[in-house]
């Protein structure tokens, strides 16, 4: 098991955007009728020597059209209810 540095964050700040990223997918697998749902968090040290944590699904992904917005403050492709 690789042993990672020490990562120099807010607790609670971290927390949060992991468990919403975590919430985005399972969200995004209840999508899925049928087949395998898949909920994959990794992390690794980098060279510079950060901390890389991935979290993956197995949901649909996003639409094309969408990405170029996807890192814009409040932008959703959830709809409003």
């Amino acid at each position: 098991m690789e042993v990672l540095a020490p990562v120099e964050a807010d607790r609670v700040q971290l927390q949060q955007v992991v468990l919403n990223l975590i919430l985005n997918a399972v969200e995004a697998m209840s999508m899925i009728e049928a087949g395998k749902r898949e909920l994959l968090i990794s992390t690794e040290q980098t060279q510079t020597g950060g901390v890389l944590v991935t979290v993956g699904d197995s949901g649909p992904g996003i639409d094309q059209d969408h990405l170029d917005r996807v890192f814009q403050a409040f932008y959703t492709t959830k709809s409003a209810e």
